[in-house]
Formats: structure tokens, sequence, C-alpha cells
């Protein structure tokens, strides 16, 4: 045992976490995307390029740290969530409004407030995406593009949820190769990231307006 301490101290081994897929990631399949992507965006410019994805929002959860000089008990944290989807193109010129997924139907903050012009809410058992919400959402967006003749190439994975119909006329889907979406997948690289934050500032921000009345 003294002597796995002295290796373990030496050489600097420790416990840790693993995160994510990234490592069942077939290279090959990468590139192999990648060549294909350069080859099919050839017939589209930075504005007809988009991306979607999901990501869960815990948007009741407090800091599990803290700093102070004394030892102080902490909280049980509140695993209230909401899915979130954002999807924008390439330029950054269209980002759509943000659909967020919850279980109500109607949650009470909505009733009198015309939530509408900044999201689109669906409702489904477990607060997650779903076949269904899915085909609903991209066949509206595909409605919106047909109005405005505008042809679209759709970089998504292939969760299950993914349901794409055939009869869309506007959009071309491109599907990332498996487990490999923290790799490639724009909305990852820190995009969803910022988002958490800002709704984190904001939050902060109306707790703080509300304990000051």
């Amino acid at each position: 045992m003294d002597t796995f301490i002295i290796q373990k101290k030496r050489h600097g081994f420790r416990m840790t976490k693993l995160h994510g897929e990234m490592r069942t990631n077939d290279p090959v399949d990468v590139d192999l995307f990648i060549e294909k992507f350069i080859e099919i965006s050839k017939s589209y410019n930075a504005d007809q390029i988009y991306n979607l994805d999901e990501t869960g929002l815990y948007y009741k959860l407090i800091p599990s740290k803290s700093i102070c000089r004394n030892r102080f008990q902490g909280y049980k944290n509140f695993k209230d969530r909401v899915s979130i989807m954002l999807c924008s193109n390439m330029s950054g010129s269209h980002k759509l409004k943000p659909v967020m997924i919850s279980k109500p139907k109607m949650p009470r903050c909505f009733k009198s407030y015309d939530y509408k012009c900044f999201i689109d809410y669906y409702s489904s058992k477990r607060a997650w995406m779903t076949g269904t919400i899915f085909t609903n959402w991209l066949l509206n967006f595909d409605y919106h593009l047909k109005n405005e003749k505008k042809q679209i190439l759709l970089l998504m994975d292939n969760c299950p949820s993914h349901c794409v119909p055939s009869n869309l006329d506007n959009i071309k889907i491109l599907f990332f190769p498996p487990n490999s979406t923290g790799l490639i997948q724009p909305m990852d690289l820190g995009i969803i990231k910022t988002f958490k934050t800002h709704f984190k500032i904001e939050n902060d921000l109306l707790k703080n307006i509300e304990n000051e009345h």
C-alpha cells in the first residue's frame, strides 16, 4: 500500500470522471463526414448552413461550492429540468427562437405572458425531446423556408428523437457520425455553454431584484 501511495504521488495518478463519448468515435467516420460536408456545402453559403442541438437546463440548480472561511451545510439541489433546443445558421445572421420542452401543457408563468414572441414551447411527459415534437418543429421550419424561397443544409446528430419526415422541400439533412458531436458539432463547441452562462446571469439578476422588493 505504501508503494502505491508513493507511485501515486510521483506520477500524479488520481481518480477522475470520464465525460462524454468522444473516445468512442471512429476517426475514419469523422474524416469521411468532413469530406462529405466540404463537398455538399459548396452549394450553400454561410447563411444557408444551420446546426441544431438539445441540452438540459436545470433552472433551479444552486452552486455546490462557495468561497468562505468556515464549513457550512449545503442544500439538496432541485432537479427541476427543461429541455432546450438551439438552432442557428453558420453566419449567425439567423438565430431561431429557442425550443423549450417541459412537462406542463401550459406553465402558470406563461398565462399572463406572451411567451410565443421569445420561444417555441412544447410539453412532453418527461420534458425531453420526442420524435413527434421534433417532426412538428421541422415541418414548421420547412414551411417558413418555403415562403422565403430559401434552401438550407441542416447539420444535426442522429439521436432517436430526430425523426425526419420525407416531405421536406427546403431542408437537406446531414447527420453527424455517432459519438462525434463533441468534436465537430458547432453547438457543442461553446454556443450552448454561452447560452447557459447568459441564462444564469439573467436568472441571478432577476432573483436579486425580487429579493430587494
